[in-house]
């Protein structure tokens, strides 16, 4: 199933049919570890590019349910929907409906991006490459945010 029937089946399944037309999607590659999110008010699930792309059709297909339900649900219920938290007994129901299990996360293994060491009092920590070279070259100092010191790199 496409990305857009696995929407109308979502609606469908809930009793809101008519609302799958007001659904609309996109990709980021911004999202490195999220599977997706939902824009609540603009009626928009955002897909991260990198754990679609490892995801199995299985995954993918649960990933777009799961959003797709959060639409449904605060469609359903308002701002109620999140008066339990996002995972809630509302969006539950939605996701029982589609017969999917309603996990809070999903379980696509990303490879994450590289990392360099640093140290502080706590000890070894790590950074991304971007506030790594800001740091070694001066531009920019970072913070420990157990102790409060500078971060230095591991030599």
């Amino acid at each position: 199933m496409t990305i857009s029937e696995i929407i109308v089946d979502a609606c469908n399944r809930n009793g809101v049919p008519d609302f799958a037309n007001k659904v609309k999607y996109k990709f980021s590659k911004k999202m490195t570890v999220c599977g997706g999110k939902a824009r609540l008010t603009q009626n928009l699930v955002v897909f991260g590019v990198a754990v679609w792309e490892a995801a199995t059709p299985e995954q993918r297909t649960n990933i777009v349910y799961h959003e797709a339900c959060h639409l449904i649900a605060y469609h359903k219920f308002g701002r109620m929907s999140l008066a339990d938290g996002p995972h809630g007994w509302r969006w539950k129901s939605c996701m029982i409906k589609c017969g999917q299990n309603p996990a809070r996360t999903h379980s696509v293994k990303v490879e994450r991006r590289p990392m360099k060491e640093v140290e502080c009092d706590c000890g070894i920590r790590y950074m991304g490459l971007t506030r790594y070279h800001r740091l070694i070259s001066g531009e920019q100092t970072y913070y420990c945010r157990n102790c409060n010191k500078n971060v230095v790199p591991v030599t």
